[in-house]
């Protein structure tokens, strides 16, 4: 089984959703479904997507980029050093509309 098939599968346990119940929210037939979770096929990106949102879980996760289900972690930085408060304020606000932006995108709430 490959870590997509693997990902799939356990995400919808940690739902506690069947196969059939997945075809009867997402209409993906329970035989696709199995063949994915078997890593005999895999679905297409709209379906990844369709599947990640309803087992709330990232993209990321799903194909192994991050074993964190909910995403990258984006972590504040909180070095003493901190090179970015000798910038200018301008600067300093547009790193943070970044981070905010990042973590928005992420589906976190930044502290």
């Amino acid at each position: 089984m490959n870590i997509l098939g693997e990902r799939l599968k356990l995400a919808r346990e940690k739902k506690e959703l069947t196969q059939i119940d997945v075809r009867k929210i997402t209409g993906i037939n329970n035989k696709t479904l199995s063949g994915y979770e078997n890593g005999v096929s895999e679905p297409d990106f709209e379906t990844a997507k369709i599947l990640a949102d309803l087992y709330e879980v990232s993209f990321d996760y799903l194909v192994g980029r991050t074993d964190n289900p909910r995403g990258y972690s984006l972590q504040t930085d909180t070095t003493t050093n901190d090179q970015s408060k000798k910038l200018p304020e301008d600067a300093q606000k547009s790193i943070e509309d970044f981070k905010r932006y990042i973590y928005e995108k992420h589906g976190i709430k930044p502290e």
